[in-house]
């Protein structure tokens, strides 16, 4: 009798366990542009998705502001780290967050459309992008990461929302003009 009891317990667990972790497993979706770089995202809830790969060597990117009915609304962590070949990237409104390196070590990098929705920016997130000459925030900007330019020695122009209280180390000597948008 103990032994059935024990069987039957360890059953239920086993099978508890295995219904826990499928509840927790990323799903993961990738998309392949007209160029064929293939982009990867990962399901964060019922409605929503982060863009956390790319694989390939794009000089364009327009990343998709929805997936298989999933609105993305994060760039995770590296997901266009040390993309040599890229150029331009533009960023969908409802997007709110940008991980941290999520575009460094882009040398050719030189263009960047980020959307009104953006509300936060990791460290180093655009890190050693030698190209960059101007970055645009939106007004509903609330938080930048530590050395989000560091490295971005062509870097002439940053445009912050005049009510961001966030201290910036530019990694250039010359004078920045930074601006409020109007």
């Amino acid at each position: 009798m103990k032994r059935l009891l024990v069987l039957v317990l360890s059953l239920i667990m086993i099978m508890t366990a295995a219904q826990v972790l499928g509840e927790t497993a990323v799903r993961e979706i990738q998309f392949v542009t007209e160029e064929g770089v293939t982009l990867v995202f990962e399901q964060i809830d019922a409605t929503s998705c982060a863009f956390v790969e790319m694989v390939g060597s794009p000089v364009h990117l327009i990343i998709p502001s929805e997936i298989e009915g999933l609105r993305v609304t994060s760039i995770g962590n590296g997901a266009c780290f040390d993309i040599s070949s890229l150029q331009t990237v533009v960023v969908p409104e409802g997007v709110t967050d940008i991980g941290i390196q999520a575009l460094s070590r882009c040398p050719a990098l030189w263009e960047i459309t980020l959307p009104s929705t953006l509300r936060t920016v990791g460290r180093v997130a655009f890190q050693y992008d030698y190209s960059l000459c101007r970055l645009v925030f939106p007004m509903g900007l609330e938080e930048l990461g530590e050395d989000i330019v560091s490295d971005c020695v062509n870097l002439i122009q940053v445009i912050l929302p005049a009510d961001l209280h966030a201290s910036i180390q530019f990694p250039t000597a010359h004078a920045l003009r930074c601006t409020a948008p109007t």
